[in-house]
């Protein structure tokens, strides 16, 4: 009965950074092997479940197809590496005390000099999520938070636990909506004039995004009053969803410029540039 009550946990260290196993002092009856070779011999091999090969075949000089293989290596993978090192713990449940024992204290790496290589270290306490949090909202990016954040203390987290947290907190405020529906929420709440438009495709029976104008009512108001000179641009490879970003901008008596509005296009083509001027008329 006190076997099935006693708790047993079995702890193995794991390896933090890249090592070399130890080299021993060549025997009288061993050949000699060069330095090249030994450290060739040292590296340690890529675990062949976390590799991908892929082959490519490129022309050389002469013209010959040469094919060589390139191995993927997937970052999503274990930082153990069969580390001897070994504890156990019993749990006495007559005392309610642990014991400990270290049955190999060997291991296979050296100790970690900079706590950032485990992971418990790497955690952000509520302060920083909450400085995080605001300056995220603030609209400052991960590498400014960061840097902001280390002027106030000491942290060990990477660069991908604040897009972590920020990816976090944005799905939590878009209620589990989807990106269009957040957009639409977004505009709203800021008080812009805004039009959508869609069409319903013949094969899935979907409506498909092909525009979205915004614009503040005071800028509407002033493309009115200077009507005369409108300024056009478009940015590509600004989003996740690929639809390039127009920039409609006027010019006022002064000579200078102001924003009018912005519009997002699925397609730069003529219909859909129409659109815009539809949607900025009809205001």
């Amino acid at each position: 009965m006190d076997s099935l009550l006693s708790s047993r946990v079995r702890t193995t260290s794991g390896k933090y950074r890249a090592h070399r196993p130890p080299t021993h002092p060549a025997t009288s009856g061993s050949t000699e092997v060069p330095a090249e070779a030994e450290e060739e011999a040292s590296l340690p091999e890529a675990p062949k479940e976390t590799a991908s090969a892929s082959t490519k075949t490129e022309k050389d000089a002469k013209g010959t197809g040469a094919t060589s293989t390139k191995i993927k290596k997937n970052a999503n993978i274990s930082r153990k590496t069969g580390c001897p090192f070994q504890l156990v713990l019993d749990h006495n449940p007559d005392t309610f005390k642990w014991d400990l024992t270290v049955s190999n204290p060997d291991h296979n790496h050296k100790p970690s000099d900079d706590p950032s290589a485990h992971i418990v270290h790497q955690r952000l306490n509520d302060t920083q999520k909450k400085e995080i949090i605001k300056l995220n909202a603030a609209g400052g990016p991960p590498l400014k938070i960061k840097k902001s954040l280390l002027k106030e203390g000491p942290l060990h987290a990477p660069l991908k636990t604040i897009h972590n947290l920020n990816h976090k907190e944005r799905k939590k405020n878009d209620g589990g909506g989807s990106a269009v529906e957040s957009m639409v929420q977004g505009l709203k709440s800021c008080g812009f004039t805004y039009q959508i438009r869609s069409e319903i495709s013949d094969k899935t029976g979907a409506h498909h995004l092909n525009a979205v104008f915004m614009a503040f009512p005071e800028s509407l108001k002033l493309a009115k009053q200077h009507s005369t000179c409108i300024l056009i641009d478009a940015t590509y490879k600004t989003n996740r969803y690929k639809m390039p970003l127009m920039h409609i901008a006027g010019v006022n008596s002064s000579n200078s410029t102001f924003t009018i509005g912005f519009c997002f296009l699925a397609i730069t083509t003529a219909p859909n540039s129409t659109s815009v001027f539809a949607c900025r008329n009809s205001y």
